[in-house]
């Protein structure tokens, strides 16, 4: 999907029937930090406005060794993913590409999220 026909998505009323949340995971022991991972969450049908596109990051909080900058984040996966509101006063919810219905009940396909 290019900008265009993102660009085009802006503002449009569509379903959505799953969203992404961040999931806590145990600390490892050593030089190495898990800073949580995105996993997708089953939701009932609900309208909102499409605000955005963006990629979430999995990964790990690595020690770099360096006295100003202890931590590195090191990102081991991308996952693209629209971002939209159920009300305009809400903050922007990330949302799998697959989660989302358009109006004519036709799913966003997953490869739309890709650059």
């Amino acid at each position: 999907m290019d900008i265009a026909e993102k660009i085009k998505l802006m503002g449009q009323m569509v379903e959505v029937v799953g969203i992404y949340v961040k999931i806590s995971q145990p600390d490892i022991p050593g030089n190495i930090r898990p800073t949580g991972k995105w996993e997708r969450k089953e939701l009932d049908r609900r309208v909102g406005w499409i605000t955005g596109h963006r990629h979430l990051k999995n990964g790990y909080m690595h020690w770099s060794g360096h006295p100003e900058n202890d931590y590195v984040f090191v990102a081991t996966e991308q996952i693209p993913c629209f971002m939209v509101v159920f009300w305009p006063t809400q903050n922007p919810i990330p949302v799998p590409i697959g989660d989302i219905l358009c109006h004519d009940d036709k799913t966003l396909k997953p490869e739309m999220g890709h650059t």
